[in-house]
């Protein structure tokens, strides 16, 4: 083996090194592997923000439980405490007995107020009783819910899930009673 490729192997160990320390650094899990007397460092996937309801204090403010709603269409608001990432709090529509889910849209959020707010859209003839849930998910169920919104645009129908990744962790939820369309 010539000095030129010592040196490059070299370099590569020093580069992945430095590429362990920062994910490691970043919050990245390092599982270690050793081949003979050598150890590599091998990041693992961890979430990159709290997965836990309580870590941000996510609470549904209106509608309040047992309300009665004309319509559709209407906006839940909620708080926070610590924001959330974007794009990681959802609204969900589930059914009375909780066999079947509706993703809604994920909620947007006022930084300054600590407050947050969804569009929310009940169907069905009426009275139609529905659960309001707001949950933090992670990347699976953005990638269902994703999934579900485009699918159910193009062809005007939206099946129910009847199960939600594990990934999807309820923080609040609401019983509402929509009485009549507009």
């Amino acid at each position: 083996m010539g000095k030129s490729q010592i040196a490059l192997i070299g370099i590569g160990f020093v580069l992945g090194g430095v590429f362990v320390w920062l994910l490691s650094s970043l919050g990245a899990s390092v599982n270690e592997v050793q081949v003979g007397p050598l150890k590599f460092g091998f990041p693992t996937q961890t979430p990159a923000y709290p997965t836990t309801c309580e870590s941000y204090g996510i609470k549904i403010t209106s509608p309040q439980r047992g309300a009665y709603l004309v319509g559709q269409e209407f906006d839940v608001y909620g708080s926070f405490i610590l924001e959330p990432p974007k794009d990681s709090v959802w609204l969900i529509y589930a059914s009375p007995d909780g066999r079947m889910y509706w993703p809604q849209f994920a909620v947007e959020t006022d930084t300054i107020r600590k407050t947050w707010k969804g569009k929310f859209i009940i169907g069905g003839d009426q009275p139609v009783t529905a659960e309001i849930v707001a949950a933090l998910i992670g990347k699976p169920a953005q990638v269902l819910f994703d999934y579900f919104k485009k699918a159910g645009s193009e062809t005007w129908s939206y099946p129910p899930i009847e199960k939600l990744t594990d990934d999807v962790v309820v923080c609040d939820r609401v019983t509402v009673i929509r009485t009549k369309t507009k």
